[in-house]
């Protein structure tokens, strides 16, 4: 008896409430991104959109981080980006090598 894949995702799909609260933790791209693009084409179900040069994540994501992984740059984070600041959300310092 195997497990069927598409019937998974649709509860995954289902299981989340997806909003547009920025205030959510999601992937994102840092200002270091060159726009290489290997994230996008890593995504194994297709949700990273090429939006203004940038990779943007549409829900829902798999949370399976190959887009991560693969990044050269390790501009691919995880959390709540502060794009006034231009924080990183991970460690909570200024980036640019500024402490806040």
């Amino acid at each position: 008896m195997g497990f069927n894949l598409k019937a998974v995702f649709k509860w995954l799909v289902k299981k989340e409430k997806w909003s547009d609260n920025s205030k959510k933790p999601r992937f994102y791209a840092t200002d270091e991104c060159d726009s290489c693009r290997l994230c996008y084409d890593s995504c194994p179900t297709g949700h990273i959109k090429w939006i203004d040069n940038k990779p943007e994540w549409e829900k829902p994501c798999l949370m399976c981080a190959a887009c991560s992984t693969v990044c050269p740059l390790d501009a691919i984070q995880y959390g709540v980006p502060d794009k006034r600041r231009n924080e990183d959300p991970a460690n909570g310092s200024l980036q640019n090598g500024k402490e806040g």
